[in-house]
Protein backbone atom coordinates (compact mmCIF):
# COMPACT_ATOMS: atom_id res chain seq x y z
CA UNK A 1 0.00 0.00 0.00
CA UNK A 2 1.47 3.32 -1.04
CA UNK A 3 1.37 6.25 1.32
CA UNK A 4 0.44 8.59 -1.55
CA UNK A 5 -2.74 6.63 -2.29
CA UNK A 6 -4.01 6.59 1.30
CA UNK A 7 -7.11 8.58 2.14
CA UNK A 8 -6.36 11.89 3.88
CA UNK A 9 -7.95 10.69 7.14
CA UNK A 10 -5.77 7.59 7.19
CA UNK A 11 -2.61 9.56 6.34
CA UNK A 12 -2.95 11.97 9.24
CA UNK A 13 -3.89 9.23 11.67
CA UNK A 14 -1.01 7.04 10.48
CA UNK A 15 1.49 9.87 10.94
CA UNK A 16 0.14 10.62 14.43
CA UNK A 17 0.12 6.99 15.57
CA UNK A 18 3.60 6.37 14.10
CA UNK A 19 4.97 9.42 15.92
CA UNK A 20 3.42 8.07 19.12
CA UNK A 21 4.98 4.68 18.56
CA UNK A 22 8.38 6.28 17.88
CA UNK A 23 8.05 8.40 21.04
CA UNK A 24 8.22 5.26 23.16
CA UNK A 25 11.86 4.78 22.14
CA UNK A 26 12.86 8.26 23.28
CA UNK A 27 13.48 9.37 26.89
CA UNK A 28 10.23 9.80 28.82
CA UNK A 29 11.57 10.49 32.29
CA UNK A 30 15.00 11.68 33.40
CA UNK A 31 16.34 11.11 36.91
CA UNK A 32 19.09 13.34 38.24
CA UNK A 33 21.27 13.41 41.32
CA UNK A 34 24.63 14.97 41.87
CA UNK A 35 26.35 11.75 40.81
CA UNK A 36 23.89 9.98 38.53
CA UNK A 37 21.91 10.96 35.45
CA UNK A 38 19.59 8.32 34.00
CA UNK A 39 16.64 8.24 31.61
CA UNK A 40 13.87 5.74 30.93
CA UNK A 41 11.86 5.27 27.76
CA UNK A 42 8.14 4.60 27.43
CA UNK A 43 8.37 0.81 27.63
CA UNK A 44 7.75 0.74 31.37
CA UNK A 45 4.55 0.32 33.43
CA UNK A 46 1.72 2.32 31.83
CA UNK A 47 3.80 2.91 28.69
CA UNK A 48 3.00 -0.65 27.59
CA UNK A 49 -0.69 0.29 27.32
CA UNK A 50 0.27 3.40 25.32
CA UNK A 51 2.34 1.18 23.02
CA UNK A 52 -0.59 -1.18 22.45
CA UNK A 53 -2.95 1.74 21.71
CA UNK A 54 -0.62 3.23 19.08
CA UNK A 55 0.24 -0.14 17.53
CA UNK A 56 -3.41 -1.22 17.37
CA UNK A 57 -4.30 2.07 15.70
CA UNK A 58 -1.63 1.61 13.05
CA UNK A 59 -2.84 -1.90 12.28
CA UNK A 60 -6.45 -0.71 11.94
CA UNK A 61 -5.46 2.22 9.73
CA UNK A 62 -3.57 -0.05 7.35
CA UNK A 63 -6.29 -2.71 7.25
CA UNK A 64 -8.75 -2.62 4.37
CA UNK A 65 -9.02 -0.31 1.38
CA UNK A 66 -6.62 2.55 2.07
CA UNK A 67 -8.21 4.84 -0.49
CA UNK A 68 -11.46 4.96 1.51
CA UNK A 69 -12.05 6.63 4.88
CA UNK A 70 -12.37 4.46 7.96
CA UNK A 71 -15.70 2.80 8.63
CA UNK A 72 -17.67 3.56 11.79
CA UNK A 73 -16.23 0.79 13.91
CA UNK A 74 -12.59 1.44 12.97
CA UNK A 75 -13.10 5.19 13.40
CA UNK A 76 -14.57 4.71 16.88
CA UNK A 77 -11.84 2.25 17.85
CA UNK A 78 -9.06 4.59 16.75
CA UNK A 79 -10.71 7.52 18.53
CA UNK A 80 -10.86 5.45 21.73
CA UNK A 81 -7.24 4.33 21.22
CA UNK A 82 -6.18 7.97 21.08
CA UNK A 83 -8.07 8.67 24.31
CA UNK A 84 -6.47 5.62 25.98
CA UNK A 85 -2.98 6.65 24.82
CA UNK A 86 -3.48 10.20 26.11
CA UNK A 87 -4.96 9.04 29.41
CA UNK A 88 -2.21 6.52 30.15
CA UNK A 89 0.53 8.95 29.13
CA UNK A 90 -0.88 11.39 31.68
CA UNK A 91 -1.10 8.62 34.29
CA UNK A 92 2.53 7.72 33.53
CA UNK A 93 3.52 11.35 34.07
CA UNK A 94 1.62 11.53 37.35
CA UNK A 95 3.05 8.27 38.67
CA UNK A 96 6.61 9.36 37.89
CA UNK A 97 6.25 12.69 39.70
CA UNK A 98 6.00 11.09 43.15
CA UNK A 99 8.54 12.35 45.66
CA UNK A 100 11.83 10.48 45.57
CA UNK A 101 15.50 11.07 46.21
CA UNK A 102 15.93 11.90 42.53
CA UNK A 103 15.04 15.09 40.73
CA UNK A 104 12.87 14.06 37.80
CA UNK A 105 12.13 15.72 34.50
CA UNK A 106 9.99 14.89 31.51
CA UNK A 107 11.82 13.88 28.35
CA UNK A 108 11.03 14.58 24.74
CA UNK A 109 9.40 11.17 24.27
CA UNK A 110 6.56 11.78 26.71
CA UNK A 111 5.89 15.19 25.15
CA UNK A 112 5.69 13.64 21.67
CA UNK A 113 3.36 10.95 23.01
CA UNK A 114 1.05 13.63 24.44
CA UNK A 115 1.08 15.50 21.13
CA UNK A 116 0.60 12.36 19.01
CA UNK A 117 -2.33 11.05 21.05
CA UNK A 118 -3.97 14.48 21.06
CA UNK A 119 -3.52 14.70 17.27
CA UNK A 120 -5.07 11.25 16.88
CA UNK A 121 -8.17 12.40 18.77
CA UNK A 122 -8.40 15.67 16.83
CA UNK A 123 -7.81 14.11 13.40
CA UNK A 124 -10.23 11.26 14.15
CA UNK A 125 -12.90 13.77 15.00
CA UNK A 126 -12.28 16.42 12.35
CA UNK A 127 -11.73 14.05 9.41
CA UNK A 128 -14.58 11.63 10.11
CA UNK A 129 -17.39 10.88 7.68
CA UNK A 130 -20.27 13.33 7.94
CA UNK A 131 -22.72 10.57 8.84
CA UNK A 132 -20.49 9.15 11.60
CA UNK A 133 -21.25 10.21 15.14
CA UNK A 134 -20.47 8.72 18.53
CA UNK A 135 -23.89 7.19 19.14
CA UNK A 136 -24.18 5.41 15.77
CA UNK A 137 -20.57 4.25 15.90
CA UNK A 138 -21.01 2.87 19.41
CA UNK A 139 -24.19 1.04 18.35
CA UNK A 140 -22.35 -0.43 15.33
CA UNK A 141 -19.45 -1.50 17.53
CA UNK A 142 -21.82 -3.12 20.07
CA UNK A 143 -23.80 -4.85 17.33
CA UNK A 144 -20.65 -6.31 15.73
CA UNK A 145 -19.38 -7.55 19.08
CA UNK A 146 -22.81 -9.08 19.80
CA UNK A 147 -22.75 -10.90 16.47
CA UNK A 148 -19.32 -12.33 17.26
CA UNK A 149 -20.49 -13.54 20.68
CA UNK A 150 -23.48 -15.40 19.29
CA UNK A 151 -21.44 -17.13 16.56
CA UNK A 152 -18.99 -18.74 18.98
CA UNK A 153 -18.88 -22.51 18.82
CA UNK A 154 -18.59 -24.61 21.98
CA UNK A 155 -15.10 -25.85 22.72
CA UNK A 156 -16.12 -29.15 24.28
Amino acid sequence: MKFSTLHKQRKYLLISASAGLFSLLLPWISFYTELISETTNGFHSYGIIVFLAFLGSILLILKGDGTQPLDKVKWMTILLSGVVALLFTLIYMESSSEPSIFDTGYGIGIKISLLASTCMIIFSWLLKNKEDDLQNSFISLSFRQGQKLFHLKPVF
